[in-house]
């Protein structure tokens, strides 16, 4: 019955299980040998297609567990008080052997273990306190296990890889027993009452009379169904009544189906495609019915539902020999940690992840280490300590397998002089000929260098920011004197908010409100992620900052911008957003700890500067802000950091913008969140791309809107980000635009935890809601469908009536926003759909879109594609439903200059 090939679990890797040593992720000394197996369960699995298509970590119908034996609680999902256990559907990465030497290293274990290393790495579900989160915050957990044979490692790698693949296993298969002893698919039936229990489970919304007769339909004469007539009553289940309108409509209602000429009209007319006669023939014959030489309803559905017809634009092809800043850089903050800024882990798994995502720019906080070796951590801090050797061996491993271009190593220096000398070693050491140690030019002063080299000159390369306290700078920008040793007290990235203002006395920073406008010169991306990330957005407490020592700004982002050209949301769109006090969290009264806190370190001396570790430093030196007026100039090498709070106070001065947009067209800038984000929340990175500013740097470890944002913007493969030029100018002279989306319909949605009662098939009532987020408007303009009760399988959400004042929700919705007239600058804003479980709350769902989130996606407008597309859905820890869509047409339309 089931689509996938299926396998078998070996008998050794059930209950008892094999027997490996268990390694803690946080001390090597414990070491123990521990007994680890996998487990069935008896609830319906979380996502996937019950007995038709079917997710990672499904057995059979059942939910599936790696459990091993633990001491005390322990980590993990606790079912017993003997063993740990954590879903299969929960395990977000695998490291197998060498893949796993980066932690091996970390723990100090000896090379021999190697070859029989496993690492899960596995996702924590979110505390329900407020407290909870700000104490842990969203976070990856890891846990070790050394196989007691290659062997044995080898029969864990290809049963747990198997279901990454998504498919089935019939069961446990003992000892002797062969593959063919098994009943075959075909000699399998289903009753009724099965069907009945699978359609409850799926919350098809479905009455047991139109379950009966489908079954009836199917299995006739029978009063079961064999294989052939099972994929006849699926086929059924899975009929599309929206795709079935759509193509009478098209093809009118005396045809059996598009010809080639009406083919083209509709790919080129509704789905805007441009394609060459040769490519639109070949389409055609892709899908036609070969009997009536016509796309059928079949291959129309086939068509939509196809790679062929993708949401996003493929624009692979793109120009990468322009100069490193006119790239946006997808960049990453904080990145050892995997969870809060206070006392989350700090692990080589945040660089890994990261890398493999696409990121090109990742930061190492380096502090002294006990042993005399220098360490990566959050200073001042309750998070753990992992060797910078151990961190940059896990980089220059990962570095290059998702994207060949550049990667940036921003580094904060905390450390003395001593173990900066040994950092400067290491770096050589474990980088090799990839570190940028030279100028590409061999030329030496940077006054001989008119620009910094392009991303394809630098490919396969790494390079090296920090800021060098020899340098300081005349008007010309330019090296003038060596600083002694201590003369600066902090790292222009580290630095607390009022060292942070320091760095702006000269630049214009009054707050008269102005509108965000778009930068207008060519800016194009880096690399692309492959993996769209969502979440609940928000920012922590905008309260007092705890005395953390050095860390970011503390005031909101963009809380009281204000324009003629910002939008106003209609009544229907909630004032909530991303940025600022609007969904600031209160903080709550911490009551007096039973014991004394365990105090934080000192605040190290003044540090002074490497030598040998300010020779690295060669295309992206940090500097000191003097401002970003005419006044200032700055060395083509020479980047700047700027933190979230400053960075928002300044873009609120039309003059201090327009002067940092100028500056950033031909050097670096990086900005990052501000040190009162503890839960490491994220701000909305739109408003900072539109001002020119190309590493603006996230906390990946938070899957929220934020990180959403930044996905999508990088999202399209090898994408060009068309910038502004004269001829696209003069072609597209409007700046106000109209985006017309229709939600149509969702398919196969995901399952809240702990909804899979049989005989409620009512659990999920899914509606949808639309964001669209624009630079220089301070919250998401947004829009909701109808409340569709009691169907997760196919809901149908299409309405003939717009939405109103009077009738907040529609299926058919119309955003105006107002862009700088590029066609380019259109990738800055970004349309998200969330599907939430209103719960059977229509009222607050329909007044306030409240309820739990079942999936998540974030496109850019410039990426999106016109006409009628699938989008897929994401979880809040940024993975795919396996099987769950969101059927939508949009367009786009140029309306005229806005005034």
């Amino acid at each position: 019955m089931r689509q996938a090939p299926p396998f078998n679990i070996p008998a050794t890797l059930v209950k008892p299980g094999m027997e490996m040593l268990k390694v803690s992720a946080k001390s090597a000394r414990r070491v123990k040998p521990r007994r680890v197996w996998l487990e069935t369960g008896s609830d319906t699995p979380e996502d996937g297609e019950l007995g038709l298509e079917v997710g990672i970590g499904v057995v059979g119908g059942q939910d599936v567990r790696l459990c091993w034996e633990k001491n005390g609680r322990g980590i993990g999902f606790a079912r017993s008080d003997n063993f740990a256990s954590v879903p299969l559907s929960r395990i977000r990465d695998l490291r197998f052997g060498t893949a796993g030497s980066p932690y091996r290293t970390s723990l100090h274990l000896p090379p021999t273990v190697e070859p029989r290393w496993m690492t899960v790495i596995y996702s924590v579900p979110p505390s329900s306190s407020f407290l909870g989160s700000v104490a842990s915050g969203p976070a990856y957990k890891l846990v070790h296990f050394i196989a007691p044979s290659a062997d044995s490692l080898e029969l864990w790698r290809s049963t747990l890889e198997r279901f990454k693949e998504g498919r089935l296993a019939k069961g446990v298969v003992e000892e002797g027993q062969e593959e063919s002893n098994l009943p075959d698919e075909e000699d399998q039936v289903v009753r009724e009452e099965d069907v009945h229990q699978l359609c409850a489970r799926l919350g098809m919304g479905m009455s047991k009379a139109e379950v009966s007769e489908a079954f009836r339909q199917s299995a006739a004469p029978n009063d079961y169904l064999d294989f052939k007539t099972f994929q006849t009553f699926v086929k059924l289940l899975k009929r599309r009544v929206e795709i079935e309108d759509i193509f009478r409509s098209l093809v009118g209602a005396d045809k059996n189906g598009f010809d080639e000429a009406g083919w083209g009209r509709f790919l080129r007319q509704t789905q805007q495609h441009s394609l060459t006669p040769e490519e639109l023939t070949r389409n055609f014959h892709k899908y036609i019915d070969l009997d009536m030489q016509l796309v059928t309803l079949d291959g129309f559905a086939s068509y939509l539902m196809s790679s062929d017809n993708a949401a996003i634009k493929d624009e692979s092809a793109q120009d990468m020999c322009r100069p490193l800043p006119e790239y946006y850089i997808s960049s990453s903050h904080n990145t050892y940690l995997i969870g809060s800024q206070f006392q989350g882990q700090s692990t080589v798994e945040g660089y890994i992840r990261a890398l493999q995502q696409g990121c090109r720019c990742v930061e190492l906080d380096v502090w002294d280490g006990d042993d005399g070796s220098p360490i990566v951590t959050h200073g001042l801090t309750l998070t753990s300590k992992i060797p910078a050797r151990t961190v940059l061996q896990a980089i220059a491993q990962y570095a290059f397998l998702a994207s060949p271009f550049p990667v940036i190593l921003s580094v904060e220096v905390h450390c003395e002089v001593e173990q900066q000398d040994k950092l400067a070693n290491i770096l050589k050491e474990t980088l090799g000929e990839r570190l940028v140690s030279k100028r590409l030019d061999e030329m030496e002063r940077d006054k001989d260098l008119e620009r910094l080299p392009s991303p394809m000159e630098l490919k396969g390369k790494f390079l090296l920011k920090a800021k060098n306290k020899y340098i300081t700078s005349n008007e010309a920008g330019f090296p003038l004197k060596m600083v002694p040793s201590g003369d600066e007290s902090e790292s222009t990235e580290s630095s607390s908010q009022s060292s942070s203002d320091s760095d702006f006395k000269n630049s214009k920073c009054s707050c008269s409100p102005a509108p965000l406008r778009p930068v207008g010169f060519r800016l194009t991306t880096l690399f692309r992620a492959t993996r769209i990330f969502r979440g609940n957005s928000g920012d922590s407490s905008d309260g007092a900052r705890p005395p953390l020592g050095p860390s970011r700004g503390s005031s909101s982002f963009i809380t009281s911008v204000s324009s003629n050209r910002t939008i106003t949301p209609p009544p229907s769109s909630s004032t909530s957003t991303i940025m600022g006090s609007p969904l600031a969290v209160s903080p709550p009264s911490f009551h007096p700890l039973s014991s004394p806190p365990v105090p934080l370190p000192s605040a190290p001396k003044n540090l002074g500067m490497s030598q040998s570790l300010a020779a690295l430093l060669v295309y992206t030196i940090g500097v000191k802000a003097r401002g970003f007026n005419k006044k200032e100039s700055y060395a083509p090498t020479h980047v700047i950091s700027v933190g979230e709070s400053r960075l928002t106070k300044m873009l609120r001065d039309e003059g201090a913008r327009q002067d940092f947009i100028s500056h950033n067209r031909g050097h670096l800038t990086r900005a990052y969140p501000k040190g009162s984000r503890l839960t490491s929340s994220n701000y909305a990175p739109h408003h900072m791309w539109a001002a020119g500013v190309q590493l603006v740097a996230l906390n990946w470890q938070t899957f929220d809107v934020g990180m959403e944002l930044n996905s999508a913007m990088f999202a399209r493969a090898g994408r060009s980000g068309k910038g502004l030029e004269k001829d696209k100018v003069a072609m597209l002279r409007s700046e106000k635009y109209r985006l017309e989306v229709e939600v149509i319909s969702a398919q196969q949605l995901p399952r809240p935890r702990g909804s899979h009662n049989d005989a409620d098939p009512t659990t999920v009532d899914p509606f949808v809601e639309v964001s669209l987020f624009a630079p220089g408007t301070v919250a998401p303009q947004k829009r909701r469908t109808s409340v569709v009760l009691g169907n997760a399988f196919n809901p149908l959400f299409r309405s003939s009536l717009p939405a109103s004042a009077a009738s907040p929700t529609s299926s058919t919705f119309s955003f105006t926003f107002s862009s700088h007239p590029s066609s380019g600058m259109l990738d800055l804003v970004f349309l998200r759909f969330e599907v939430l479980n209103a719960k059977g709350n229509i009222k607050s769902a329909v007044e306030e879109g409240k309820g739990d989130s079942l999936g998540a996606y974030t496109i850019s407008v410039g990426a999106l594609m016109p006409g009628y597309r699938h989008v897929p859905l994401y979880d809040n820890m940024g993975d795919q439903h396996l099987f769950s869509t969101l059927f939508i047409k949009s367009r786009v339309v140029a309306t005229g200059e806005s005034g």
